[in-house]
Formats: structure tokens, sequence, C-alpha cells
């Protein structure tokens, strides 16, 4: 450990803290800038570094703001993700047979182990999941102009997105570890993945 350094057992309790007061806050005032605070505390408790990652998580509590009133239909994606992590939260704190299922499905057995863990993962798929609202804003938009009573979608004009290629493909370091995990050695992007996840569940349960 360097010199005047806090020790990393004193640093994650103080990110837990953080994180904690932050919930409590937005409980309380489900005002935007708590929300805000709950970001910047999972953040800093996992990513380590915020400032790289600030623009994304003002972008799009500005989209909310600013781009809300443009579409008829609307729900608060930013506050709504916030609710969904404390959710989640909330339920793997009161359900025994929860926390159970999952440590054994991810071969825990560290109590506190597990709930550092799940707070990681369940943070990053419920705070991140409408990240991609901005793409879904001017698609909606278009749609929304052009209704006419009784007009299927399918009809009307869209807005359609080129030149992803880059962002959704997996390199080769992660396609080998993908098709040893899944014995399918053709998946080559987040899409292709999704869709052979999609595929395995609905075969699962027929």
């Amino acid at each position: 450990m360097k010199l005047n350094q806090i020790p990393i057992n004193m640093e994650k309790d103080i990110d837990r803290l953080c994180l904690e007061k932050a919930i409590e806050r937005f409980l309380k005032s489900g005002k935007k800038e708590d929300a805000f605070d709950v970001y910047f505390c999972y953040l800093e408790m996992f990513i380590g570094d915020y400032e790289k990652n600030r623009r994304v998580v003002e972008l799009l509590s500005e989209y909310e703001v600013n781009g809300s009133s443009l579409l008829m239909k609307h729900r608060d994606h930013y506050f709504h993700s916030v609710y969904v992590f404390i959710l989640g939260l909330a339920i793997y704190e009161s359900n025994e047979i929860y926390r159970e299922i999952y440590k054994k499905y991810y071969n825990i057995t560290e109590k506190n182990q597990a709930a550092y863990h799940y707070i990681q993962y369940w943070g990053l798929t419920s705070l991140f999941h409408d990240v991609g609202y901005p793409f879904e804003l001017p698609f909606e938009e278009v749609a929304s102009y052009f209704e006419v009573a009784g007009d299927k979608r399918k009809n009307r004009p869209f807005v359609a997105y080129r030149g992803l290629e880059s962002f959704i493909a997996i390199n080769e370091e992660f396609q080998k570890i993908i098709s040893q995990l899944t014995g399918n050695s053709s998946i080559s992007t987040t899409n292709e993945l999704f869709a052979y996840v999609l595929y395995e569940k609905h075969f699962f349960i027929r």
C-alpha cells in the first residue's frame, strides 16, 4: 500500500456508504440530481474513474429533460433505471432463496462477495439497460409524425441506422471464449450473440 493511501477494504466501505446514501436521498426526493448521484457512486465503486463515463450519464439525463416532450407517450428512462436498480437490490436483500440460487449459479460461497458481485452486475444491467434511448427517440418521433388512424407502423416511414458494425463487433479473443461456452463458432457480433441466447431460451422453454 502506498503512503497515505486508503486501505482497499476501507475504500470499498466508503464507496458502499456513498451508494447507500445516494439511494436513500433518491428514494426520499425522486429528483434528477439524486438519481445522478446513484450513477456517480456506482461508477466510482465499480469502474473507478467517473470522468471517463460522466458524459454518457449526463447525455442520458439531458435526453430525458429535453427529449421527453417530443413524444406523446413517454416514460422517464433515467429515473426508471434507478428505480429498477433499487428494486433488484430490495429483492436480493429480502429473499433468501433468491440469494442462495444466485450464489449457487455463480459458484460464490462467501456472503459479502456474493452481494458485491450482485450489485456490480445488476447495477450494470439495470442502470444502463436503456442506454440506447437516444437511438429510439428519433425513430419514434418520425413514426408518430406520420401516424394515421388505423395505419400500421410497417407502412410508415422510419429511421434506420448504419455504420454500427464497429460497435457491435466482438473481437477474436472473446469470439473464442463464446465459442467454447456455446459450441457455436459463428458468433461474431453482439446481435448474433443476443439472437443465439434468445433462441436457446425459447428452445429450452418449449
